[in-house]
């Protein structure tokens, strides 16, 4: 394939997410990925993980009768966030209209019930975890939380470049300005909440997210997902950008998605 003949090929490593815990959820980090960070960090590499999400938790919601919990201004998912602050360790906070609330609800609003969770894998959680399983390494979160500024991102920037940090988490906007190189391994962490997004152009974002992860990395793309019968899993893993296209145009001729069509903004 000619795209293949120009530039290296690497085929992903699908990583299983892992049994569901008691509570239903899953952990943001697999023992199987915990075990690669580890040695890659041991044999003096770094690592980048990629958080589709930042954020710690997407979403709340009550186990006992389904409710979702939602900003009362534009009904947008609340999304919980960790502070510094000890006494409002967590917040709620719309990533739409912005408005926050803390702490959140022990109880659900509609029945009661204290079987109300966050679900959901964002950066933050996913910082958490390698600080506790990974307390010796020198840690940097790259979102739109931590980044103010270009100039911010340029320093950071920098400041891996000269490897001082030894794991790197980043949503997309860490992926814009520039691109990082020399990590020892990339790692995705939710495949199955990056497809999730309703968006027809979600899966070639992915694609291309998955394009540069491969870039920055001279070892592996691990990729961690409790999907494995989509098909993007295999197109992915194998490295397939022409069956994801030939795939890709069908369904959106199907439904009449762009190319086939424009879409207008009302």
């Amino acid at each position: 394939r000619s795209e293949r003949s120009e530039r290296e090929y690497k085929p992903a490593i699908i990583l299983d997410s892992g049994r569901p815990s008691a509570d239903g959820g899953f952990a943001a980090l697999s023992p199987a990925l915990i075990k690669k960070i580890r040695a890659t960090l041991e044999s003096g590499q770094r690592v980048f993980i990629f958080s589709g999400r930042r954020g710690f938790a997407s979403n709340i919601n009550c186990r006992e009768c389904g409710y979702s919990l939602t900003c009362p201004q534009c009904r947008a998912p609340f999304v919980i966030h960790t502070t510094s602050d000890p006494l409002t360790r967590r917040i709620l906070i719309c990533h739409k209209c912005l408005k926050s609330e803390a702490p959140p609800p022990s109880k659900c609003p509609e029945c009661g019930s204290s079987k109300i969770e966050a679900f959901g894998i964002g950066s933050q959680r996913i910082e958490d975890t390698l600080r506790s399983a990974c307390p010796s390494a020198r840690i940097l979160r790259l979102d739109s939380d931590t980044i103010d500024s270009p100039e911010t991102l340029h320093r950071h920037g920098t400041d891996i470049s000269e490897s001082r940090y030894d794991i790197v988490i980043g949503t997309e906007i860490a992926l814009r300005p520039q691109t990082l190189s020399g990590f020892g391994m990339c790692a995705v962490i939710s495949l199955a909440q990056l497809i999730s997004q309703p968006d027809f152009r979600q899966e070639e974002r992915i694609m291309r997210v998955m394009r540069i992860l491969r870039e920055m990395t001279s070892g592996e793309l691990v990729v961690q997902s409790s999907l494995r019968d989509h098909p993007l899993v295999s197109e992915i893993a194998s490295d397939d950008s022409e069956l994801f296209f030939k795939r890709d145009i069908v369904f959106r001729r199907s439904f009449s998605y762009p190319p086939f069509s424009e879409l207008i903004r009302l």
